[in-house]
């Protein structure tokens, strides 16, 4: 379908209402701020003061980052990520199956199926997750390509490594964050 310009409350209501815009494969809002410009904006909802990287997980990835960027606290600290990211969106929505370098997914609120595909089967796909879990995974899976799957549920982390194809289909109304790691460690 074409662009649709709304606010986020028309894009709730949709949601409140289940009469969302595309239909039987309805659309996924998903933003990425870049860090620290956007992210840390004065009216950004992804500031780090109320969306931080889960301590542990900081540590980890300071570790891939290099010396340099070890140890910082904040804004400085988040500048190992290339974006803080936020997503909404209603049951049979969700992000297309892709692929990028490592990071986390905090589910806030609701339920995600994620369907995850080793490096050795990168997919990037560009069709609605919905649409392509009742189609293309089907015929993926019989030509010998089956994902791993996982339900993610409000309070729970994923990390997804580099390279690792994955989709993510809502189950229920979700609301999520995320980061992405900048520097690959593989390719």
């Amino acid at each position: 379908e074409h662009f649709v310009e709304k606010t986020l409350a028309e894009y709730i209501q949709e949601i409140e209402t289940h009469h969302m815009t595309g239909g039987a494969h309805p659309w996924y809002v998903f933003k990425g701020n870049t860090i620290p410009l956007v992210s840390d904006a004065d009216n950004s909802i992804v500031a780090i003061e109320d969306c931080p990287t889960p301590y542990v997980l900081q540590k980890a990835f300071e570790q891939t980052a290099g010396e340099n960027m070890r140890n910082k606290k904040g804004v400085e600290g988040r500048k190992i990520f290339v974006n803080a990211q936020w997503a909404l969106g209603g049951e049979g929505t969700g992000a297309p199956v892709h692929y990028h370098n490592s990071a986390w997914n905090a589910l806030i609120y609701g339920a995600k199926l994620w369907v995850i595909y080793p490096p050795h089967n990168m997919i990037m796909s560009n069709k609605q997750m919905l649409d392509y879990y009742e189609t293309d995974m089907t015929a993926f899976i019989e030509r010998g390509v089956k994902p791993v799957t996982c339900v993610q549920t409000a309070g729970d982390v994923l990390l997804i490594p580099e390279s690792w194809g994955h989709g993510v289909l809502n189950i229920q109304e979700s609301v999520a964050m995320a980061t992405e790691a900048k520097n690959p460690l593989f390719r």
